[in-house]
């Protein structure tokens, strides 16, 4: 492939991704289409189908940037496969730009993907104390905070972020950090 027609590509997808988060911000992912897209990207339907697959190809392809975006929050965690507990930064950057994670949402982001893909068992294993019963444990924790930033999303991020991580550590019974 040429630069200039790898170039073409790029700025195609871009383009479209960009169309696609547009639409977000307003429907459902159920609702977009493929021909409302291609219209507000200004690209055809063929340009789209080089490109992804289907909606659901496209949406895991901005997924993926999304949550890229999101570990950057914690570049030695990430790196070094282990857990802070720190959730100020989170929290923070939720607060900062609550329009690109109620679009996270709305790509059902949930943190369950930093555990699943981000961190070592043995990790969650040394923060509950135990290992017996783990996957509920971690199940019981990812739906909780999914939930917890679901439904702060929705009242506008009004509690501070400090606040959120002090209701977070409350829930948890003060395990976080210890």
């Amino acid at each position: 492939m040429s630069m200039a027609s790898g170039g073409r590509r790029r700025n195609s997808q871009d383009r479209i991704e960009a169309a696609f988060r547009q639409l977000l911000e307003t429907k459902e992912l159920g609702d977009i289409k493929v021909n409302e897209i291609t219209k507000l990207a200004g690209v055809n339907r063929s340009t789209f189908y080089a490109n992804y697959l289907d909606i659901d190809d496209l949406a895991e392809t901005v997924r993926t940037q999304m949550f890229e975006h999101y570990l950057a929050l914690y570049p030695r965690e990430a790196e070094t496969r282990s857990h802070s507990y720190n959730y100020l930064p989170m929290f923070q950057e939720i607060s900062e730009h609550p329009d690109f994670f109620r679009m996270m949402m709305k790509l059902n982001f949930d943190y369950e993907s930093y555990y699943d893909e981000h961190l070592e068992a043995s990790e969650a294993e040394k923060y509950l104390g135990t290992a017996e019963h783990m996957d509920y444990h971690i199940a019981f924790f990812k739906a909780g905070i999914n939930a917890m930033l679901r439904k702060w999303l929705e009242e506008g991020c009004t509690v501070p972020p400090e606040e959120m991580v002090a209701i977070l550590e409350t829930e948890y019974r003060g395990r976080l950090g210890a």
